[in-house]
């Protein structure tokens, strides 16, 4: 009886090692919160939070275009360097599709440039994601449509 309870023993601590070895697999593409990117060292929150306030600002005050470009093109090179280190980071799709949003909006030529250079990002690392698929859906859509 001894044996069989130390064999249940050993198995179930084999399975949570597992267990254990399995979840770390899954999140190692994830980047750490606390790591922080491009110029500026921003944190995924920040530049997530970055991406959204120039959109909102954008909406709000477009008449500050070119203050958002710039803060824009930090955040596009800090999500750059996100992805060099972190290539597989499930949600790095979703923030080059907000970037590539922001950069639609904007009525200037270089963020028109930006948005196609943006676009071909999203199309050619994240062409998987629901987010790429969505973008494809809507620029089919806004092409017919004029």
């Amino acid at each position: 009886m001894k044996l069989v309870l130390a064999l249940v023993l050993v198995l179930a601590s084999l399975s949570c090692g597992q267990a254990v070895f399995a979840q770390t697999n899954i999140l190692a593409g994830y980047a750490p919160a606390d790591e922080y990117f491009g110029p500026l060292q921003m944190s995924i929150l920040g530049i997530r939070n970055q991406i959204q306030d120039m959109s909102q600002l954008y909406d709000v005050a477009p008449e500050k275009a070119d203050a958002i470009m710039g803060k824009a093109s930090v955040a596009e090179a800090s999500l750059r360097d996100w992805e060099s280190k972190y290539p597989n980071d499930p949600a790095l799709g979703r923030y080059v599709y907000q970037l590539c949003k922001l950069y639609q909006k904007i009525d200037l030529d270089i963020a028109r440039e930006k948005s196609a250079d943006a676009h071909m990002w999203l199309f050619s690392h994240y062409a998987r994601t629901s987010y790429a698929v969505d973008e494809l859906r809507y620029l089919s859509r806004s092409s017919t449509i004029r």
